[in-house]
């Protein structure tokens, strides 16, 4: 029988993805995430990168499932075990941007503003129809704002949406976050593909061209953004994980 290495499983692990699609698309979809970080002859460490709790907790639910693949492919039994290391990346973009989004994310601002657009669009709707009027006396409530906002747009981006669900610290680059840690968008740093969503969610994000500057010369790229749809269903994760906690 043919040693196992640290190299043959790494040389493997795209094999094993893909087997696990068939399967378990999430759990395949998570795995696109990890890198194997080292073998000790019986067990396999497998890292995650700090902050991907949800792709923990799901990951090392299934570990018999990936295990039973890799057994299979490699021909060897072998364990594995899953840990969380720090991104490199991810820690540079956050201490770049965390001063603006610490004045983003203030609490008070944004009930200000939120309070601010709810009177003008009741005085609006009110002007419009009479019909309107037990609408208006819930435009106080949140989550009503959120529906006639939907109504509104076809889209919403990630930073407009961070203000309208209106948690304390709770800004573009946590939502980002959320969005990769529940399986939608793919975490790809420095890639096109990166916070694109995947096949199965393509009814809840878009994707748009849109042209920007990068040393003095015009490129054109992505930007994704919410459809009604998506924000809607977003808002319901988030309300419940909040409740749960």
């Amino acid at each position: 029988m043919k040693k196992v290495t640290l190299k043959g499983i790494k040389r493997s692990w795209s094999e094993v993805i893909s087997r696990l699609e068939k399967s378990s698309s999430k759990v395949a979809h998570f795995l696109e995430d990890a890198k194997v970080h080292s073998f000790d002859g019986e067990q396999v460490l497998i890292g995650l990168m700090n902050g991907h709790k949800f792709h923990l907790k799901t990951l090392e639910k299934d570990a018999k499932l990936i295990e039973e693949e890799m057994n299979d492919i490699l021909g060897q039994e072998i364990n594995i075990k899953f840990h969380l290391q720090d991104d490199p990346e991810e820690r540079k973009v956050k201490a770049k941007h965390s001063k603006g989004e610490r004045m983003k994310n203030n609490s008070k601002e944004l009930l200000v503003r939120a309070q601010s657009m709810i009177t003008e669009l009741s005085k609006e709707l009110e002007e419009k129809s009479g019909e309107f009027a037990e609408y208006k006396e819930m435009a106080e409530n949140k989550i009503d704002f959120y529906d006639r906002f939907s109504e509104s747009e076809s889209t919403i981006d990630f930073s407009k949406a961070a203000k309208l669900l209106g948690y304390d610290d709770f800004g573009r680059g946590k939502l980002f976050a959320f969005c990769r840690e529940q399986g939608y968008l793919r975490y790809r740093p420095g890639t096109p593909a990166h916070n694109e969503p995947y096949q199965n969610y393509m009814s809840l994000f878009e994707v748009k061209m849109q042209p920007y500057t990068a040393n003095g010369k015009e490129h054109m790229g992505t930007k994704t953004v919410f459809t009604q749809k998506g924000f809607k269903h977003i808002r319901k994760v988030l309300d419940e994980c909040n409740n749960y906690e």
